[in-house]
């Protein structure tokens, strides 16, 4: 973590009639601002807010906290360097909230999260190490199905939505694979039959096995509207953005 955009982030709130207050060190979020009863928000309500640097607007970092404050019923000010940085939350908050596109009929391409697919018969979901793979919604209506795609467009994985996600069955990708009483990893096929057994996950993936990543789904960590709840401080030169730049002034 930045002291610099630490500091930054707690003077101006300071400026804006704030107390803030720095819990021990390595505690999240670093700093908090309590509102004076003369208190300007740099953006939405005057309310409790979390004060958190960013190096980057790396999707599960900047939902979990927005998340995480929230649910304290704080909001969360966000501080960055540039405003490039800036922009790229801006756009991750925005409507279609986390996602990495959506189309016209609200179909979404999702961001990879941190954990993985856990499996209804134990272990977790695998593909082929060769397939950069991609979680999209698909179909029609009111209801999309959930696909993981292949770079070449090709389903190698499907549910009904993403509220299956939740430990699916081995049949529904090329393999699976769960950690032996040995330590070692055994990769099988989507019967549930053996196919190689490895030292490691590194060893997988140099053996053609990769694990399948869990899409980052917005609510599943974060319901409503989020607008008035964030905003971010480029400190370059001491702007608050709280919303995405028209694609006219990129």
């Amino acid at each position: 973590m930045s002291e610099g955009l630490l500091d930054a982030g707690a003077a101006a709130m300071d400026e804006r009639g704030y107390d803030v207050t720095r819990p021990d060190s390595g505690a999240e979020p670093p700093a908090v601002a309590v509102p004076g009863e003369d208190a300007e928000s740099p953006f939405g309500e005057a309310r409790e807010t979390a004060i958190d640097p960013l190096d980057g607007a790396d999707p599960t970092t900047v939902l979990s906290r927005l998340w995480t404050n929230r649910n304290r019923d704080r909001a969360t000010l966000f501080v960055v360097d540039d405003r490039e940085t800036a922009d790229a939350v801006a756009d991750l908050l925005a409507a279609p909230l986390g996602v990495a596109a959506a189309d016209d009929a609200g179909r979404r391409t999702f961001f990879d999260g941190p954990d993985r697919v856990p499996l209804a018969e134990g272990g977790y979901a695998a593909v082929p190490a060769g397939d950069h793979v991609v979680w999209r919604e698909t179909g029609e209506g009111e209801s999309f199905r959930l696909a993981l795609e292949t770079d070449r467009g090709e389903v190698i994985g499907a549910l009904d939505g993403v509220g299956d996600l939740d430990c699916p069955p081995r049949a529904t990708f090329p393999y699976g694979y769960e950690r032996d009483e040995d330590k070692r990893i055994r990769v099988r096929d989507f019967r549930g039959r053996p196919v190689e057994t490895f030292a490691g996950v590194k060893a997988m993936r140099a053996g053609g096995f990769a694990p399948v990543a869990a899409p980052l789904v917005p609510e599943h960590m974060l319901d409503g509207d989020v607008d008035g709840w964030w905003g971010v401080l480029v400190v370059a030169d001491g702007s608050v953005v709280t919303a995405p730049v028209d694609s006219a002034e990129r």
